[in-house]
């Protein structure tokens, strides 16, 4: 056991040094930097195809493996923000030692050694250096917070100082980094962003995310009630309103109208207008035109339904809508309704792109089918987001900011102020100095001195 020990010593000691190296920052910094441009240069989280046809088979096998493809969610991106955050923390902790005691010191030290040279030219009073003492040491106790006597030969020693505590700064900017760093692995690891199409007067209770097209239940519905687009001159979209509900339990909890850039919060899920488009159709009117007869005959129907035709032309059902077909497999003839002709024992898949109203003529039946009208049932897109770990950024960001101002606009003065007997004459001399802007507690400790000699004239 006793060899052991010193073993696991030797190993835990090697450990914080290797964490409290700045090389080690540095080479975490320029890691996280080539990841940036990684991600810049490659398209993040698109699908298995996409990677295929760009960088090929292997090239896409390669990135998968990586996780390139969704590189800030990935384990080795985390593993890299966790060791930057790790590194912080203990080079903080290593060099906050000595700051700590000066900061929270209840007897605070000073020497006059540290105070070179004198803030302007002392000047002499008449007044005995034992008459100066209390008027001086209240005139500064109003103005610092600590203030501290010392007898000297022929006289005494005044030491004042302000702004201990900005001494830790740029801990509080080591700080918010952590905190910023904290909420980005939080985000990373409980948060998720997803998408749903949901048509007017439908709801949906699961989403399907992002990065793997995998479905995620909410743990409630989201209803769309309505759904509104309007329109430029241009034929551009303007804007596109969703009236959406949010239900748990068969009971509405609450209804809002979005727009984009306006979402809906609920349980900490963002819900955003990304999207619009056609999901399906009612009340469609098809036109059916025999080719023994040239006669046409009008029906309105609605999806799933099925008529029979006049003239013995068969069965029409009306199958379904899509926002885009490929005809053959390879042409994309858009919008189109998808119908099915039943004759005897024949069957015929009928294709009516709303582009091409003549487009069944190619198929060259009995009977040509066309569409004269219909009413659209329109679907709104959501991207449906959650990121517990923006609280945390926000705070980091408030933090940083307060840890900026404190580190390069306010130092930690100190001030002298040396009072001794000189053949007949009291002569007094004001030091100043700061561990920041000495330049400013030396004309600082020149102010003081002035009010000084005023309290003598």
């Amino acid at each position: 056991m006793s060899d052991t020990q010193p073993q696991k010593s030797g190993i835990l000691a090697s450990a914080w040094d290797l964490f409290a190296s700045i090389r080690l920052t540095v080479g975490i910094l320029l890691a996280l930097a080539a990841t940036a441009v990684i991600g810049t240069l490659i398209p993040q989280t698109q699908p298995a195809a996409f990677y295929a046809a760009k960088y090929g088979e292997s090239g896409a096998r390669l990135i998968a493996m990586l996780q390139i493809d969704d590189m800030y969610r990935s384990h080795w991106f985390q593993a890299l923000i966790l060791m930057l955050a790790v590194n912080i923390l203990v080079c903080s902790v290593v060099r906050l030692k000595t700051v700590w005691k000066i900061v929270f010191s209840k007897t605070p030290s000073f020497s006059e050694k540290s105070f070179k040279q004198p803030a302007g030219e002392p000047f002499t009073v008449k007044t005995p250096p034992e008459d100066l003492r209390k008027r001086y040491h209240a005139f500064l106790e109003k103005r610092f917070s600590t203030v501290v006597h010392q007898p000297a030969d022929n006289g005494f020693l005044l030491f004042a100082e302000k702004g201990r505590a900005t001494r830790l700064g740029v801990y509080v900017v080591h700080l918010s980094v952590l905190v910023l760093l904290a909420g980005a692995l939080v985000g990373s690891f409980l948060g998720f962003d997803g998408y749903v199409q949901i048509p007017e007067g439908q709801s949906a209770s699961t989403i399907h995310l992002r990065e793997s097209g995998a479905a995620m239940p909410l743990g409630f519905e989201i209803r769309c009630d309505d759904f509104a687009v309007s329109f430029y001159e241009s034929g551009r979209p303007k804007e596109y309103r969703s009236t959406l509900s949010i239900l748990e339990d068969g009971q509405v909890k609450t209804t809002k109208d979005i727009v984009v850039n306006r979402p809906m919060k609920y349980r900490g899920v963002r819900l955003f207008q990304s999207s619009y488009g056609t999901a399906s159709a009612k009340d469609v009117s098809l036109a059916f035109t025999s080719k023994a007869t040239g006669m046409t005959y009008r029906q309105t129907m609605g999806i799933g339904e099925s008529i029979t035709l006049p003239e013995g032309l068969g069965t029409f059902t009306l199958m379904r809508f899509t926002n885009s077909f490929l005809f053959m497999g390879k042409h994309d003839v858009g919008p189109s309704f998808l119908g099915m002709i039943e004759a005897g024992e024949d069957a015929h898949t009928v294709v009516l792109p709303l582009r091409h109203a003549a487009f069944d003529k190619m198929r060259q039946g009995d009977v040509v089918v066309t569409v004269e009208n219909f009413e659209s049932v329109m679907y709104t897109g959501l991207q449906v987001a959650k990121d517990p770990g923006v609280p945390l950024v926000y705070a980091g960001f408030i933090l940083m900011i307060l840890g900026i101002y404190i580190t390069f606009f306010t130092a930690h003065r100190k001030f002298a102020v040396r009072v001794a007997a000189e053949k007949g004459k009291t002569t007094v001399t004001v030091f100043g100095t700061a561990n920041k802007n000495r330049h400013g507690a030396k004309r600082k400790a020149a102010e003081i001195g002035d009010k000084l000699a005023n309290l003598n004239a």
